[in-house]
């Protein structure tokens, strides 16, 4: 499962929720997004990004290096975070795995 957060929210506000996640027995995979408070990356927040930047390039990076197999994955997230969880199959940069 991909869980991308709400806008602006850390993940470290959903412990609660990724611990009952996981009790299902899948992979979970969630995501801290450019600019927030942990990004480690120096001058990230100089940097100029949108939503674009996160459909055609993060999230299709996540997916292809953590999220590939023969199982395929669930997208999920939060308020705005579901939206950009969808976003990159509209955008044709993640194509769902249809069983």
């Amino acid at each position: 499962m991909l869980l991308v957060p709400a806008l602006g929210v850390p993940l470290g506000y959903y412990p609660g929720q990724l611990a009952r996640r996981s009790l299902t027995g899948r992979r979970i995979v969630a995501i801290e997004l450019r600019g927030m408070l942990p990004t480690p990356v120096i001058g990230i927040r100089q940097q100029r990004f949108g939503d674009a930047t996160i459909v055609r390039r993060d999230l299709p990076a996540v997916v292809s290096d953590a999220l590939t197999g023969p199982v395929g994955f669930v997208r999920g997230g939060r308020s705005l975070g579901g939206q950009r969880a969808l976003l990159p199959i509209a955008a044709k940069t993640i194509r769902p795995q249809v069983r």
